[in-house]
Formats: structure tokens, C-alpha cells, sequence
């Protein structure tokens, strides 16, 4: 490249703009890292779409391991970093914390989380995670609407969010008129011949299975169809990963996956970009939602700060004004009683693993379901 070509790649940077990442260790290190690289991925995309006087903006990450950490990372990266914004990577616990803090000390604090204690009505709070109202419901119409099956076995692993999914979900088959069985998976996988055995019986004819622990549902799905168990099988949203294919093998194919992606050529632009950034990152890489919650969340501060500049309660009214924010894990619209965006818009689609491919199954829950759940969220 000759000079002159050179120079008008070169960016005019009036300021850069540093955003503070804190990042959690441990159990979720999975989705962490993913929603990690989604956020950096985002931040290089606006780096070559943005205007050249636009800031540019840089990524400081800190992770932490306790949750006294987290307002120590949180005053690092503003007041030693200089960092303006503040992205959370966390579990529910330490991001209640770094949500206490920003709101404590006026910075805007963006984070994947859906449980409603991280908002709790701060202002400078929001939260992008996919209620599991919404999923749960989606996962009902697909189900029980979309393929038809009328005895429904939903099994968990333990801890009050799989909980909380599973009733969630178990509640939305009711209403759609299935039966339901719902059961925890044991700790230990000796025990999961005798539940196959039983939802034999009882002749389920499909399986919503909730949890985070990759190995232990892929070793439900090596034993379930083997023992008589149903052929449709839903997975959760955490579950659509290389990982899991790779660990559950040829068992998985043919499943259904909880998405939140189109997964082609009709999705919006900043899922496409995201598929690309992966795909340059390296080509077997599948987009997960952590993958897309970081780079949505990233670009929200982006948008806030573009829009409204470096105050603090202007981003937050910016964000709070924003309808129909077209991102990479679907569509998006705040007001000051919602900070999650998602109750106007279930981003709900459904993946069927096809030989080493993620392919998009259905767009039923996304497409039609604003109405139930505008009412859902009014109700609250």
C-alpha cells in the first residue's frame, strides 16, 4: 500500500474513550471469556465503521474472584484507568455489586445479567440478559405450538436460577396446554437410568433440559435416547457451543438449541458482523449468546456516549429513550421502568444441530409474541 492509501486509513482521533471490563473467575469462565472476546470484537468493528473523528474506544479489562474484589476493580479502572464506562462479565452476586457501585458513584454500568436484583431501579444500571419468562415461553410455543408434543419432561440441574427456569418454562407448557413433568437431575449420573426409566413410563414425547454444566448434560443426552427417552429434545441457551457438540458427539444430532440468533443472511447488521469478527478469529467458532451479550453490551455504552457525550444521567436518559436498538442478539427498548429491553421483543430463536453445523430451526418465538409479552411486563 502506497502512502497516500496509508494515510486515508488512518483514524482522527480526537480522544480515546476507555471502558473498564470487569470480569468474573471461576464456574462461568466459559461465558465469561466469550463475552469477553464479543466485546472486543465489538470495539474493532466501530473502529471500522465509525467516522474518523469519532473517539476511539479501549477495553480494560479486570477480572475478579470475590466480590469484596469487585469495587476494588471498579475504582481501579475509573480512577487509575481512566476509564469512563463500566461492562460487567459477571455472576449475579458480584454484578449486584459493581451495580451498587456505578449507581453509587455515577457511571454508567452495562452488563449481561437478566436477574432483575442487578437493575433494582438504578439509574445508570441496564441489564441485556434474556428474562426466563421470555425463554420460557418461547420455548413452550415451540414446543408444544411449533412441533406438536403434548407431555413435556423438564429436567434441571440444581441452584435457584435452574430453579427458577425450569418453573418458568414448566409454567409456560401448562398454559399451552401440555403436561408436564419437571425433575432435578441429581448430582450424581448414576441416578439418571432410573429417571429414564420413568419418563419412559410416563412417555414423554420431548425434553426441555436447563443447566450451565456442559459435561453433565452432555452426559444426559449420551444416556437419554439410548434408554427409551423422546426424540425431541430442547437444550438451553448456554448449551449452543462448540463445546457441547464436541462433548455430547453424534448423541446430540438432530436437537434443538435456544437461540437468540437468525443465523443468516435476514439478520440484522450487527449480527452479521459478529458471525464475521468470529469467523476471523477462528472459522469454527459458533456465536453464542455470551458472545453477543458482550458485544451488545459494548456497543450500548458506545451508542450512549456518541449520542449523548460524557455525562453520566445524559447516557442513561439516552439509553432510556432508545426503541427498537437493532443489535447483534436482537432487537432492544428501554424506558425508565425497564433497563433489561427485552419484554417488547422476545429475541427467541430455536438452532437444530445438523452433522458439526447450528443451523436455525425456528424464528416462531421472535416473530410473533410482542403482544403476550408487553402484557407480561406491564403485569410486573
Amino acid at each position: 500500500m502506497g502512502y497516500m492509501g496509508a494515510l486515508g486509513r488512518l483514524r482522527i482521533v480526537a480522544r480515546t474513550v476507555r471502558v473498564g471490563l470487569i470480569s468474573g473467575m471461576g464456574d462461568l469462565h466459559q461465558s465469561i471469556g466469550e463475552q469477553y472476546l464479543g466485546a472486543r470484537l465489538a470495539a474493532e468493528y466501530t473502529r471500522e465503521i465509525a467516522p474518523a473523528t469519532d473517539p476511539d474506544f479501549v477495553l480494560v479489562e479486570r477480572p475478579v474472584a470475590t466480590e469484596s474484589a469487585v469495587e476494588i476493580a471498579a475504582r481501579e479502572l475509573t480512577d487509575d484507568e481512566s476509564c469512563a464506562m463500566l461492562l460487567g462479565a459477571l455472576n449475579v452476586p458480584h454484578s449486584i455489586r459493581a451495580a451498587q457501585w456505578a449507581e453509587d458513584h455515577g457511571c454508567l454500568y452495562v452488563t449481561a445479567n437478566n436477574n432483575p436484583l442487578v437493575w433494582a431501579g438504578r439509574r445508570h444500571v441496564f441489564h441485556i440478559g434474556v428474562p426466563s419468562e421470555i425463554t420460557g415461553r418461547a420455548a413452550a410455543r415451540f414446543v408444544v405450538d411449533g412441533r406438536g408434543a403434548g407431555r413435556v419432561a423438564v429436567l434441571h440441574t440444581a441452584g435457584d436460577f435452574q430453579v427458577y427456569a425450569a418453573a418458568c418454562t414448566a409454567a409456560a407448557l401448562v398454559d399451552r396446554g401440555g403436561a408436564v413433568e419437571q425433575r432435578e437431575l441429581g448430582a450424581d449420573p448414576a441416578t439418571d437410568p432410573a429417571l429414564f426409566r420413568e419418563l419412559r413410563d410416563w412417555q414423554a414425547d420431548a425434553m426441555c433440559l436447563l443447566g450451565s454444566e456442559l459435561d453433565r448434560l452432555a452426559g444426559v443426552v449420551r444416556q437419554v435416547q439410548p434408554r427409551g427417552g423422546p426424540s425431541l429434545i430442547l437444550h438451553p441457551r448456554g448449551m449452543l457451543c462448540r463445546e457441547f457438540a464436541d462433548a455430547a458427539g453424534s448423541a446430540a444430532e438432530g436437537h434443538y438449541f435456544t437461540d437468540l440468533y437468525l443465523r443468516s443472511t435476514a439478520a440484522p447488521v450487527e449480527e452479521q458482523a459478529l458471525h464475521r469478527g468470529l469467523a476471523s478469529v477462528n472459522p469454527r467458532l459458533v456465536a453464542t449468546a455470551s458472545h453477543g451479550f458482550g458485544w451488545d453490551g459494548l456497543r450500548l455504552l458506545i451508542h450512549a456516549w456518541n449520542a449523548a457525550g460524557p455525562r453520566p444521567d445524559d447516557q442513561a436518559s439516552c439509553l432510556e429513550a432508545l426503541v427498537e436498538y437493532h443489535g447483534a442478539t436482537g432487537d432492544l427498548s428501554f424506558d425508565e421502568r425497564d433497563h433489561n429491553g427485552r419484554w417488547q421483543h422476545d429475541p427467541t430463536t430455536v438452532a437444530q444441530l445438523v452433522g458439526d453445523e447450528f443451523q436455525a430451526a425456528s424464528t416462531l418465538a421472535r416473530s410473533d409474541s410482542a403482544p403476550e409479552l408487553s402484557a407480561e411486563r406491564n403485569s410486573r
